[in-house]
């Protein structure tokens, strides 16, 4: 008994250090730790895969706290974090890496892993871009501009801190996958 209470301790320790506590999904420290797990087992598993990350900033949240104040921009938080853990499932992962910031990754066959993450960025978009309900309400609304930029890297033998700065890179390239998101909001 007391070592299934130490194992249940020392797992609600792990999932507090690597969980973001606001949305459940991973937290940065949670992430480097899973797609670097992830790498790992691409590259020794049996077949071609490699891993490929998308990485996603919401442009605009600070005016959802101005307008709406911090609730509101919590609401939006959890509201995206439940989108991209639907639409990753249990093919991937998804963390929250702070403040607006999320990615979603996974492994993938190599020869399939850039059009898999290109449809895949533009799902993230078209997802986002729906509004949430929750933060809508009949009376008093205000709408709010919010904006979703997706940034791919795809593992190419690199490391995790590697693959966020050139995907951060890429995140704010013109042209790229980005369409305002539909929000409303109480003020």
């Amino acid at each position: 008994m007391v070592a299934l209470e130490r194992r249940h301790h020392h797992w609600q320790l792990w999932h507090v250090a690597s969980h973001d506590p606001l949305t459940g999904l991973l937290n940065r420290a949670g992430f480097f730790e899973r797609f670097g797990a992830d790498v790992e087992a691409a590259r020794s598993g049996p077949g071609a895969d490699v891993v490929a990350a998308l990485f996603i900033d919401l442009d605009g949240l600070k005016g959802v706290n101005d307008r709406g104040g911090h609730a509101a921009g919590d609401r939006l938080l959890v509201d995206v974090a439940e989108r991209l853990r639907r639409i990753v499932g249990r093919a991937g992962g998804a963390a929250r890496l702070g403040g607006d910031e999320f990615v979603v990754f996974a492994a993938r066959p190599a020869d399939h892993v850039r059009a898999w993450a290109e449809d895949l960025a533009q799902t993230i978009v078209d997802e986002l871009a729906r509004p949430a309900a929750d933060l809508r309400r009949a009376a008093d609304r205000t709408d709010v501009a919010v904006a979703a930029s997706v940034g791919i890297a795809v593992d190419e033998g690199t490391e995790p801190p590697r693959a966020d700065r050139r995907a951060g890179r890429r995140r704010h390239v013109p042209g790229q996958v980005r369409r305002p998101l539909p929000l409303v909001l109480v003020t």
